[in-house]
C-alpha cells in the first residue's frame, strides 16, 4: 500500500510490530525500513531488516531546476539501489529516527523527499520503550529502479517565496519552524552560530518553534492531535485556506511540521533550500536585525506575542509602544557604555592558588609558625580597632568643636538683635555664617574632586569590595588623610550628611594598609611577618574587620557591626572570620568609649558610655515601651519609612545618573560641592529665622541636655527660650538625634516635619556630590522626626493607647534608614543595642522588614544604585529569575586563551594587547586555563602571575626544558607574595630577540585544581558558587574535560544589568516592525556591545557584517558540508 492512501501518514509501535509479525509469504505487502540515523547508531542497532539512509538527513539542495533535478536524480538513486524501493503499489516504506526532537526531525524529511518523488511515526526511541528488539546485522538488498512522479504542490522554491513576498495580495504566509536563537537572529544554524553568512528571518515571517506542535510521554515526542494544531495555527492568525510556505534551516523541522499541517487540512509547502539557501545569496532580502539585542537573557518565548494571544498586542499599544521606543532610543546607548565599563574591574579570588609552591609552603609549616601567625593576627585586629576608634573619636570631637564654635559666633553676633533680627543685623550674621560655611565647604569639594580616585562616602565601594570586586586606589594611606581633612571641612561647613559613612571607609583603610604591611615603616619593623597575610582573602578580612569596627565605635554596636559587614555583601564568610570582627569591634570600641568618657565627659577609666549613637539613657521607654494593639501604627510606620526611601534613592538616582553624564570632569564636581555648600547653609540660617520654634526652656531639659553634653541654641529666640528648629539644624546631627529622643523636652509637630523636609531633600542632594558624607545619621533623623510626629499625632487623637513617642521615634528612624539602605539584621542589633532594651527587636525588625518590601517595589537600595552608576559588577545573594533557564554554555566567554604547560615567552609576550591591558579588546578574564595536547584542563594559571614570571625572567631555553626542571630554578613563593596586590605592568616591559625565544613553565606556579563546570550546568549553580565562595572565573568544560569557555563575575552582573530591559526586548519581537531605522541601528549596536564586547559606528556596522559574510562557510565542498552536518 502506498504512502498516500493511508488516513495519518504516521504508523504507530503496535501497528509496525504487527505488519512485521506477519510471515512474508502470506504478507500482501512488501514493508521497507530505512533508519536516517547516522552510522555509529545504527551500528549499535537498528529494526530488523532496515537500511541506513542517513542522507535523508544530511543532504543539503537548493530550489532553483538544476538543484531539484539533482536531488530528485539523489534520491531516486539512494532508495532504488539503497533500499530497493520501487514505488509498487503493495509497497509500505516505513522511516523512523531515534526521537522526534533528538535528530531534527530527520525521519519527516525522508518522509517528505519520498512523497514528493511520487512515491510513516514513532520513532526508534517508542519501539525500545515498547520492548521491540533491535538488529546489529545488515540486511541484504536486492537494488531496485524507482519510479518517480514529482508531486510539484509539496515542494516551494526560492521564486515562490519571492513571489509571495511580492504579492501581498495572494495572502500567503511564511512559517518559521526554527529554534529561538535562529529565529532572533543570534544564530545562523543549528551546528554553529556562522554556519551560514548572514543571520535572521524572512521578511515578515511567522515563528511558531516546531516541537510546539509535539507532545512528549515517556521521553518520547509524539505529534499532537489535529484540533490542537488547528487551535495553535488558528491563535497565530494562520487560516486553512492560506497558502502556508514553511521553512528551517534545510527542510528537515520543516517537514515535520508540514506533514502536521496538511494533516489537519492546511495548505502548506515546503520551502526545502530553506535558510541554508536563502542566507548565501546577497540578493535576497531577509530581516538581519537582533530581535532581542540581549538574546541570552531572551527566555520568554516570543511566539506568544508574535500571535497576540491573551491580547498581548493591544496590552502593548499607545502608551507603551511610546515608552518602549523611548528606551531604545535612550536606554541603549546608556547599557552599552554599562557593560563596556564593567571590563575595568577585576574580580577578587578568596580561593586560594593551589600550585606546587603553596603546598610546598604549606607542608614546611611548624607549630611555630602557626602559634606566630595567630598571634601576628590578634595584634594586627587589636591594632586596627584600636587606630579606628582612636581616629573616628578625634573627627567628631573636632567636628563637634568647630561647629560649637560657629554656633557661638553666631549667637555673639545675634545677641544685640533681641530675637528679632532685621536690617544690618540680620545680613552681618546671615552673610558670615554662609560666607565661613561655603568656604569650608568648597575646601572639602577640592580635596575629594582632585585628590580622591572614588565616590566621596566611600560605602558604595566598600560594598563593591566586599562583594568580590578590586576597587583601585580606595584604601591608600594618601587617601585616607584626604579624606579625614574633607571629612572635618565638610562637617565644619553644616553639610547635611554624618561621619558615620566616610567612618566606615576610614576603617577599611586602616585594615587594609596594616594588614598588608606596604609601608616602609611596616617594612622595617617586620620584615617578613606582615607578608603572612598578602592575599586577596586576607586583605579582605581585614578590610571587614576595620570597617565593623568603624560601625562599633560610631553606634556603640559591635555585634552590629561584625552583621553589617555580613549584610553589605561579604563573599566566603566563614565562623573564624566572625570571631576576627567581633574582636576588633570590642577593641575599637573599647578605645572609643575610654576617650569618650574622659573628654567629653571627663569620668576617666569608665566606659559607662558606649559610642555616639548612645541614646539609652534618655529615651525613657524602659516600662511598658510598647503593646499589642500598637501593632498596626508600626505597620503603617514601617509603610511610610518605606514610602520615604523610595522617593530619597529614586531622587538621588536621578541626580547619579546626571552627574555621571554631566559632571564628570572635576571642576564641575567641585562646582556642584560649593553649590550644594551654599544652599544648605542658606536654608539652615534662615528656615529657622522665618518659622518662628522658639519654647521656653526648663530646668529638667537644662539638666538632660546637660547630661547628654548636648547644647540647646537660642538664635533667633528671647532670653530663656530655645529654638527648636536652631537646636537640631546648628548642632552636631549626632547631637541633634540625641537631643531629638531627650525624656523631658517637648517638640512641636511643625518643626518635626520641616526638619524631615529639609534633611530629605538637602541629604539627597549631597549623598553622591564632592562631599565626604554619610547617611545613616540623616535617615535616623528624618525617620525620628516622622515617627515622632506620627506618636504625637496619635497620643493627642487617641490618649487611651498610652503611647510612648519616643518608641515611635526610634522606630520612625529605623523604618526610613532600612528604606533606604536596605539593612535589617544590623540595623535591628544596632538600635536594640544602642536603646539598652532586648525587647525593641521585634517593633524594630517589623517596620524595617516592612519599609524595606515597601521601597523595593519602586527602587533599588541606595549603594546598589550607586554601584550600577558606577558600573561595578555587583553580584546579589540571588541570581536573577531569567537566569534559571540558562546553561553555563550560554554565557561563557569563548573560545578561551589558553596555554600549555610549556609556552614560548614569545607567543605569551606577542599578545600583551589582548592579554594585558586594562581595556581587555578581547579576553575578559584574568585565569587562563592550561591544558594538554588533547584540550583537556589540567590547571589554571593568572595574569597577575604571568605578569611576575615576565617581571623576573623566569625563562627556560629549550635544552634546559629538556632535562628535568630543576628546583632552584622555580621562582619562589615571595616572589609573588612581595608584588601583591598591584604586581606589575606588562606594557612597560621590554624583551630582547632571545628571550621571547625562550621558554614558561607554567606547572609549579598553575592552580592544580581549579573550580570548574560541565558546559550544561545550570548557569545559577554557577553563579551561586561566584556568589558564596568568592571566585573570580570558572572553567567550563564537556563531559571529556576539554575546556570550552571561561565565566568571569563581569559576565553574570552583564546578564542581571541586562535582564532590567529584559520586558522592551519581548515587546520588541512582536513589533520590530514599528522601529526606524535610526532605532534599529542602536539596537544592533547594542549587540556588539553586549555579546562581543565591540564597538562599532553606523558605517563600521555594515563591514563588519559584510566581514562576518566573508568569513562564512559558504564556500565549502559538499563533503565537507556533509562532514559539519554530522559533526
Amino acid at each position: 500500500m502506498s504512502s498516500h492512501t493511508r488516513t495519518t501518514p504516521w504508523v504507530s509501535v503496535d501497528e509496525l510490530r504487527r505488519v512485521l509479525a506477519e510471515p512474508k509469504a502470506h504478507s500482501k505487502e512488501r514493508v521497507v525500513l530505512v533508519d536516517t540515523r547516522g552510522a555509529e547508531a545504527y551500528d549499535k542497532g537498528h529494526l530488523d531488516g532496515a537500511v541506513r539512509i542517513e542522507e535523508c538527513f544530511t543532504h543539503l539542495a537548493t530550489s532553483d531546476p538544476a538543484g531539484l533535478a539533482s536531488l530528485e536524480a539523489t534520491f531516486r538513486d539512494l532508495f532504488g539501489r539503497r533500499a530497493g524501493i520501487t514505488g509498487a503499489a503493495n509497497e509500505r516504506v516505513v522511516i523512523y529516527e531515534e526521537g522526534l526532537t533528538s535528530g531534527f526531525a530527520q525521519s519527516c524529511r525522508g518522509y517528505f523527499l519520498l512523497k514528493w518523488l511520487g512515491h510513516p511515526n514513532g520513532g526508534l526511541a517508542a519501539w525500545r520503550n515498547a520492548g521491540g528488539e533491535l538488529s546489529q546485522q545488515a540486511p541484504q538488498v536486492t537494488p531496485a529502479q524507482l519510479k518517480t512522479q514529482v508531486d510539484a504542490s509539496l515542494m516551494a522554491t526560492k521564486d515562490d517565496v519571492l513571489q509571495a513576498l511580492k504579492d501581498k495580495s495572494k495572502d500567503a504566509v511564511l512559517l518559521d519552524v526554527r529554534d529561538q536563537d535562529e529565529w532572533i537572529g543570534t544564530s545562523s544554524s543549528p551546528y554553529g552560530k556562522d554556519f551560514c553568512p548572514r543571520k535572521g528571518r524572512l521578511p515578515g515571517a511567522k515563528w511558531l518553534e516546531w516541537y510546539k506542535l509535539h507532545d512528549r510521554k515517556d521521553g518520547v515526542a509524539y505529534t499532537k492531535p489535529v484540533d490542537e494544531v488547528k487551535a495553535t495555527l488558528t491563535d497565530m492568525g494562520i487560516k486553512p485556506e492560506q497558502d502556508v510556505i514553511v521553512y528551517c534551516f534545510k527542510g528537515s523541522r520543516a517537514s515535520n511540521t508540514l506533514m502536521q499541517l496538511r494533516h489537519a487540512g492546511f495548505k502548506a509547502t515546503n520551502y526545502f533550500g530553506s535558510w541554508n539557501e536563502w542566507s548565501r545569496d546577497d540578493s535576497l532580502p531577509i530581516e538581519s536585525r537582533e530581535l532581542c539585542a540581549f538574546s541570552f537573557l531572551f527566555i520568554f518565548v516570543p511566539s506568544m506575542a508574535a500571535s497576540d494571544s491573551f491580547g498581548f498586542r493591544r496590552v502593548f499599544e499607545g502608551a507603551a509602544r511610546r515608552r518602549f521606543r523611548k528606551s531604545v532610543r535612550e536606554n541603549t546607548d546608556l547599557l552599552t557604555r554599562r557593560v563596556d565599563a564593567e571590563q575595568k574591574y577585576e574580580g577578587l579570588d578568596y580561593g586560594p592558588i593551589d600550585n606546587e609552591l603553596q603546598q610546598s609552603y604549606e607542608r614546611s609549616l611548624t607549630r611555630r609558625d602557626l602559634v606566630s601567625k595567630w598571634l601576628q593576627t590578634i595584634v594586627v585586629l587589636t591594632l586596627i580597632g584600636a587606630l579606628t576608634g582612636f581616629f573616628i573619636f578625634f573627627l567628631f570631637l573636632g567636628s563637634r568643636r568647630v561647629i560649637r564654635y560657629k554656633l557661638e559666633l553666631l549667637e555673639h553676633l545675634l545677641s544685640g538683635c533681641g530675637g528679632s533680627p532685621g536690617g544690618t543685623c540680620f545680613w552681618y550674621p546671615f552673610l558670615t555664617f554662609v560666607g565661613i560655611s561655603t568656604g569650608l565647604t568648597a575646601c572639602s569639594s577640592f580635596l575629594v574632586a582632585y585628590f580622591l580616585p572614588f565616590a566621596a562616602s566611600g560605602l558604595p565601594e566598600l560594598q563593591a569590595f566586599l562583594n568580590g570586586i578590586r576597587m583601585p586606589s580606595i584604601f591608600r594611606v594618601s587617601s585616607f588623610f584626604v579624606k579625614c581633612l574633607a571629612l572635618l571641612l565638610a562637617e565644619w561647613g553644616h553639610i547635611v550628611g554624618d561621619i558615620a559613612g566616610p567612618s566606615l571607609q576610614l576603617g577599611g583603610s586602616i585594615g587594609a594598609t596594616l594588614s598588608q604591611g606596604k609601608l616602609s615603616l611596616f617594612e622595617r619593623l617586620a620584615p617578613y611577618g606582615l607578608k603572612t597575610f598578602r592575599t586577596d582573602n586576607e586583605k579582605r578580612n581585614f578590610v571587614s574587620a576595620g570597617v565593623s569596627a568603624g560601625f562599633a565605635s560610631i553606634f556603640g554596636s559591635p555585634i552590629g557591626g561584625m552583621l553589617y559587614s555580613v549584610e553589605q555583601g561579604s563573599s566566603f564568610w566563614t565562623g573564624p572570620l566572625s570571631a576576627m570582627v567581633f574582636f576588633s569591634c570590642c577593641a575599637a570600641l573599647t578605645v572609643f568609649n575610654f576617650l569618650n568618657n574622659g573628654f567629653v565627659f571627663e569620668r576617666w577609666g569608665h566606659w559607662s558610655r558606649t559610642g555616639l549613637f548612645d541614646f539609652g539613657h534618655s529615651v525613657g521607654v524602659a516600662e511598658f515601651p510598647f503593646k499589642i494593639f500598637h501593632f498596626p501604627f508600626y505597620i503603617l510606620l514601617g509603610i511610610i519609612g518605606g514610602l520615604v526611601g523610595a522617593f530619597f534613592n529614586t531622587l538621588n538616582l536621578g541626580l547619579m545618573w546626571f552627574r555621571v553624564n554631566k559632571l564628570r570632569r572635576p571642576s564641575l564636581k567641585m562646582l556642584e560641592g560649593c553649590i550644594v555648600g551654599l544652599v544648605t547653609s542658606i536654608v539652615i540660617f534662615v528656615v529657622p529665622y522665618l518659622y518662628n520654634s522658639c519654647q521656653p526652656i526648663s530646668y529638667e531639659a537644662v539638666e538632660e541636655f546637660n547630661e547628654l553634653h548636648i547644647r540647646y541654641t537660642s538664635v533667633f529666640c528671647k532670653q530663656g527660650e530655645y529654638s527648636q528648629l536652631g537646636t537640631l539644624f546648628f548642632e552636631n546631627e549626632i547631637d541633634a538625634l540625641r537631643a531629638m529622643t531627650a525624656e523631658v523636652v517637648d517638640w512641636d509637630v511643625g518643626p518635626l516635619l520641616i526638619i524631615a523636609a529639609v534633611y530629605t531633600l538637602l541629604a539627597c542632594w549631597s549623598f553622591g556630590a564632592a562631599l565626604p558624607t554619610g547617611l545613616f545619621i540623616p535617615c535616623f533623623i528624618i525617620g525620628g522626626a516622622l515617627g515622632r510626629a506620627l506618636g504625637m499625632g496619635l497620643d493627642h487623637g487617641m490618649p487611651w493607647l498610652d503611647i510612648n513617642i519616643n518608641t515611635y521615634t526610634i522606630l520612625g528612624a529605623a523604618a526610613v534608614t532600612g528604606g533606604v539602605t536596605r539593612l535589617t539584621i544590623s540595623l535591628t542589633v544596632l538600635l536594640v543595642e544602642a536603646t539598652d532594651y532586648a525587647y525593641f527587636a521585634l517593633p524594630v525588625m517589623l517596620v524595617v522588614l516592612i519599609a524595606r518590601w515597601v521601597a523595593g517595589l519602586f527602587v533599588g537600595g541606595i549603594f546598589t544604585n550607586y554601584n550600577r552608576v558606577l558600573k561595578a559588577p555587583i553580584l546579589d545573594w540571588q541570581p536573577p529569575h531569567d537566569m534559571y533557564t540558562l546553561k553555563a554554555k550560554d554565557v561563557m566567554n569563548k573560545p578561551p586563551v589558553c596555554f600549555f604547560l610549556t609556552e614560548r615567552v614569545g607567543d605569551v609576550f606577542q599578545v600583551n594587547p589582548i592579554l594585558f591591558l586594562c581595556t581587555l579588546g578581547e579576553v575578559t578574564h584574568n585565569g587562563f586555563p592550561i591544558v594538554n595536547s588533547k584540550g583537556q584542563l589540567v590547571g589554571t594559571i593568572l595574569r597577575s602571575q604571568i605578569s611576575v614570571l615576565l617581571h623576573h625572567r623566569a625563562f627556560y631555553s629549550g635544552d634546559e626544558l629538556g632535562r628535568e626542571v630543576s628546583p632552584s630554578s622555580i621562582l619562589p613563593r615571595s616572589a609573588f607574595v612581595n608584588a601583591y596586590p598591584k604586581f606589575y605592568d606588562i606594557t612597560k616591559m621590554a624583551l630582547t630577540h632571545r628571550e621571547e625565544d625562550m621558554y614558561l613553565y607554567f606547572k609549579p606556579y598553575m592552580n592544580l585544581n581549579p573550580v570548574k563546570v560541565i558546559e550544561t550546568c545550570p548557569l545559577t549553580r554557577a553563579y551561586r558558587a561566584f556568589r558564596t565562595l568568592g571566585l573570580r572565573h570558572i572553567v567550563v568544560v564537556d563531559f571529556w574535560n576539554v575546556v570550552q569557555g571561561v565565566i568571569t563575575r563581569k559576565d553574570l552582573s552583564k546578564l542581571s544589568t541586562l535582564h532590567q530591559w529584559k520586558k522592551e526586548w519581548v515587546y520588541l519581537a512582536a513589533h520590530g516592525d514599528h522601529l526606524t531605522e535610526a532605532e534599529i541601528l542602536h539596537l544592533r549596536r547594542a549587540t556588539a556591545y553586549a555579546t562581543r564586547g565591540e564597538s562599532f559606528s553606523e558605517a563600521e556596522l555594515t563591514d563588519a557584517e559584510r566581514a562576518d559574510g566573508d568569513d562564512s562557510d559558504s564556500d565549502v565542498s559538499a563533503d565537507e558540508h556533509t562532514r559539519m552536518v554530522k559533526h
